[in-house]
């Protein structure tokens, strides 16, 4: 094979690399971002709300905060959720490798916040445990267990992660 040859090949290569990769970004995140467009200044304005960047009000913090009795701080917990769980999750109704958080706190057994943070914590655990519900998640996820943030996040970070979660998905 000659050398025009190999880089044509190593550019249909790359090329589709990148293809499936913006694909992949698109499918996973692009549906809940929002590009908008300023009729004043004529500029495009990027809201982006891809994979948990969502533009938060800080009343639906508030709100969280009460609703769950929680400690913590959304704007934190969007940080974390972007670190941690974007990979798996989305603040939509959209199934990735997990499932879609909309409403999510409106689906879990009580009591919710408690359930929620085990299973943040170590989902194959509350799955061995019998529970129903992690029992019902794990069968339609292909049996793929949440990563174990055990000693990695702390539970303020958890409590932070949840009042971003609830408070986007209420």
């Amino acid at each position: 094979m000659d050398i025009s040859a190999e880089n044509r090949n190593l550019k249909l290569t790359l090329n589709f690399v990148f293809s499936v990769f913006i694909s992949t970004l698109m499918f996973s995140c692009g549906p809940t971002s929002g590009i908008s467009h300023n009729e004043e200044t004529e500029q495009i304005i990027d809201d982006v709300q891809w994979c948990g960047n969502a533009v938060m009000d800080s009343k639906n913090y508030d709100w969280a905060i009460k609703e769950l009795n929680l400690d913590g701080d959304g704007n934190h917990g969007q940080k974390l959720f972007k670190q941690n769980c974007t990979v798996c999750h989305v603040l939509s109704d959209q199934k990735l490798t997990g499932p879609g958080l909309a409403a999510v706190y409106w689906r879990l057994p009580e009591p919710k916040v408690e359930w929620l943070k085990k299973y943040i914590l170590n989902s194959d655990s509350v799955y061995k445990s019998g529970n129903p519900y992690a029992k019902k998640l794990h069968s339609e996820y292909s049996e793929t267990p949440m990563t174990v943030f055990q000693r990695q996040l702390s539970d303020k970070e958890i409590n932070d992660i949840i009042i971003y979660v609830v408070g986007n998905t209420k």
